[in-house]
């Protein structure tokens, strides 16, 4: 038997295509016949002709449908035909019997089409009926699973619905049409109070409503609730409701009445909310209204008899009030402005720098846009009457509750005449001042041993401030205890005689000081003027002479020696090196071979410093050189080349960065690479195996600027301004590892000074040195 999925296939395919309806229905057909002709082989004629067919019809019309059953009808009765033509001759298809048994087999067949038709629309119509029935309890099963969910849904809405009432700030009632029934929340309750008692009824004591608008009772028929019963809706309706116990409150009640789905009121519903604390702060602000309006006119009085300008701006900078003393200040014509952009009409000029005030700079417009308090602002005004005059202006931000700027207030304090009288006393104690500060000595007012006055020079050669001295008796406190005598002496004797004293500054330094007192009759006995000078320095500079005149003689005597033996030095150590050359190169034993190399080592260090010696004296007595113009970066690709062997062999990357361009100077080429052979001579030197040194060269304005740069060990800070002295060395025992004579540097700082430039050094413990040389830039001639 086939499985359902194939038989469910093969309906489906007899419903959508008519070819295999009708295929289907040739099959059945071929099969009867083929049948027919089987049973015919067998038994001969034991079966009817067509009886065969009418199997082939049944199975069609109940299967497949009317026509392809009427199509098999016709199909049959051809092959009926074909048969008896085929088994009995075409002449027995014309006899009586077979036309009759023809007929019979069509009348059959349909018959049998109609009668399955009936069974099968009898079949429909009973499906029909029962999913009809079907789909009737299904209908009710939902509704009612949707009717007791709604159920669910309202108890549930209803429980939301007074839990919310409950905690509702307001007071619900709701009333029935009838008045049968009613609730409340418990806000409600707490606002009405409990309900009358049959006593508290006899008593005529019951919940009452004023108006507030008019202040008469509302009638009961007025009241919200039963209004909204009749079908009206009321809306902030403002009430004072008196309880049963005499308890008042302020309420704002809104009433609706409540309708069902076909518009009938069905109840009404009223919600109130206790305005008491509301008319509670709203009496108390009207009382402070009334009490700030009283404090206003107040100051309106203070600030009407004020000697001073008071001045008020809105939060744009519109002048909204301006009292008696403002115009005064400014004079009768003072305009008033709508915003700060009008601040342009008052005219006024900073005393301190004469810079003029702009709507922006004004103390207000700084108040109402940046917050800004202004305390002591001094100004030249000219005033709307022509006059010019002087003022203090201050200004402060008005601000609300939160901080925010509403406004701004002035205030302006003539002090015209007070600043033309300060002027005239500072004019004339400047003049004073400029008088007792004029000169270079120190100068000291005393009487009665208590110091008057001293000058700047004073300050500045002893450390006191003016506020530490005067006062005091400074006549004593500024020499040492060994001359106090003498000090004293001479103030004593009113001598006006110079003499020298050994004098202490504040920090407890002494210098040799030359005095000179003059004395000045005064009603409070006689003032002395002193004056004091430094002659420390004079000495000092005495002693710096005669030292100067000492070396001179000694570096002359140097030089001297120099000239005159320095052929003495270079030629037995000329013999000696090439003695050391010989002797090399005749010993067969590794070990004197080496010693004889560290003497020829040792030979040209001392020949390098003769070298050095000789070149140092020749600078020294060379006041200029013969400058022209040079190309500096053929010079420094010549020196970077030509250390760049030395440097392989010690391990050491040199790195050159040189300009494309020619970079332009003047100078004497020989000396210019002299120095800079010797700078990078020096970072060969100091710098460790596997480091870097660099040397990079650009223009800086009219500069040719160079700088040469290794990772070496660096140098201490305390060493960096004397590297150039000469036989200077930062580490004695490293200068004689490496071979350093310490006259290196001397020779280059001396021919950069020649050439007009300068060199500078930065360096660090064990993070490296820089060197940097400037050049003056020359034009290239054509």
């Amino acid at each position: 038997m086939p499985p359902p999925a194939v038989l469910e296939r093969f309906r489906s395919l007899l419903e959508r295509s008519w070819v295999v309806r009708y295929g289907v229905a040739t099959a059945a057909v071929l099969l009867a016949l083929v049948f027919r002709i089987l049973t015919h082989l067998a038994a001969g004629d034991t079966l009817a002709i067509y009886q065969t067919f009418y199997l082939a019809t049944i199975f069609v019309a109940w299967q497949i449908g009317t026509r392809p059953a009427v199509y098999t009808v016709a199909l049959g009765a051809l092959c009926t035909l074909f048969f008896v033509a085929t088994w009995y001759g075409t002449m027995s298809i014309l006899q009586p019997i077979y036309l009759l048994e023809f007929l019979l087999y069509i009348a059959i067949s349909f018959l049998l089409i109609w009668i399955i038709n009936q069974q099968k629309a009898a079949r429909l119509r009973a499906e029909y009926r029962r999913g009809a029935v079907e789909h009737m309890v299904d209908q009710l099963s939902r509704l009612r699973r949707e009717y007791e969910q709604t159920i669910v849904q309202v108890d549930r809405q209803s429980a939301y619905l007074e839990a919310v009432l409950r905690q509702l700030p307001v007071g619900v009632v709701i009333v029935s049409a009838d008045g049968g029934s009613s609730s409340q929340n418990r806000r409600a309750e707490e606002l009405l109070g409990r309900p009358p008692t049959e006593a508290d009824q006899r008593a005529g004591k019951v919940h009452r409503l004023i108006d507030v608008t008019s202040g008469q009772p509302l009638a009961l028929t007025d009241y919200p609730l039963l209004r909204a019963m009749r079908g009206e809706t009321t809306h902030d309706v403002q009430v004072e409701a008196i309880t049963v116990d005499d308890v008042h409150r302020f309420l704002r009640v809104n009433a609706a009445p409540i309708y069902d789905m076909k518009g009938t009121p069905i109840a009404a519903v009223s919600v109130f909310a206790d305005m008491t604390e509301e008319y509670r702060l709203r009496a108390e602000l009207e009382a402070a209204l009334a009490q700030a309006d009283q404090e206003r006119r107040r100051l309106q009085a203070v600030l009407d008899i004020l000697p001073i300008g008071v001045t008020i701006a809105a939060a744009n900078g519109k002048l909204i009030y301006m009292n008696g003393g403002a115009y005064r200040v400014w004079g009768e014509d003072m305009p008033s402005v709508e915003n700060a952009a009008g601040y342009a009409k008052y005219k006024a000029w900073d005393v301190e720098t004469g810079a003029p005030m702009t709507p922006e700079t004004w103390a207000m417009a700084r108040a109402l846009h940046q917050g800004e308090i202004t305390q002591h602002e001094v100004l030249r005004i000219e005033r709307f009457d022509g006059t010019s005059g002087t003022m203090i202006n201050a200004a402060a931000p008005i601000r609300d509750a939160s901080g925010a700027i509403i406004g701004g207030v002035a205030a302006n304090i003539d002090i015209t005449e007070l600043y033309e009288a300060q002027a005239a006393l500072q004019d004339s104690e400047t003049r004073y001042r400029m008088l007792w500060n004029a000169g270079f000595d120190a100068r000291v007012a005393h009487q009665n041993r208590v110091v008057l006055d001293v000058n700047e020079a004073f300050t500045r050669l002893l450390g006191y401030t003016r506020a530490e001295i005067v006062g005091s008796d400074g006549a004593v406190t500024v020499v040492t205890a060994e001359a106090a005598e003498q000090a004293r002496a001479a103030i004593q004797q009113l001598s006006e005689e110079p003499y020298e004293l050994t004098m202490r500054r504040k920090d407890g330094s002494t210098f040799q000081g030359w005095l000179r007192s003059v004395n000045i009759p005064h009603p409070d006995g006689i003032l002395r003027v002193t004056t004091i000078r430094d002659i420390s320095q004079l000495k000092v500079a005495e002693a710096d002479r005669i030292a100067l005149v000492e070396q001179e003689t000694r570096r002359r005597a140097l030089q001297h020696f120099i000239r005159a033996f320095s052929h003495d030095f270079k030629t037995p150590l000329a013999v000696i090196n090439t003695t050391s050359y010989l002797l090399e190169r005749t010993l067969a034993d590794e070990a004197a071979r080496a010693r004889v190399r560290t003497i020829e080592e040792q030979i040209e260090r001392m020949a390098r410093m003769v070298d050095n010696l000789i070149t140092l004296v020749r600078l020294d007595q060379q006041a200029a050189l013969e400058l022209a113009p040079l190309n500096l970066v053929e010079v420094l690709a010549a020196v970077t080349s030509a250390k760049q062997e030395p440097a392989r062999k010690k391990g050491l990357r040199l790195d050159a960065v040189l300009p494309t361009d020619p970079l332009m100077v003047l100078g004497e080429q020989e000396r210019v690479a002299q120095a800079l052979s010797e700078l990078l001579d020096n970072a060969i030197r100091f710098t460790e195996p596997s480091g870097t040194i660099s040397l990079t060269a650009y223009t800086d304005d009219d500069a040719a600027v160079i700088e040469i740069e290794d990772s070496g060990a660096g140098m201490p800070a305390e060493s960096l301004q004397r590297i150039f002295q000469p036989l200077y060395r930062v580490d004695d025992a490293r200068s004689l590892d490496t071979g350093g004579g310490g006259l290196g540097l001397s020779i280059v700082q001396q021919v950069i000074a020649l050439h007009h430039g300068h060199i500078d050094v930065r360096s660090e413990i064990g993070r490296g040195t820089v060197f940097r040389v400037s050049l003056p830039t020359a034009v290239p001639q054509a």
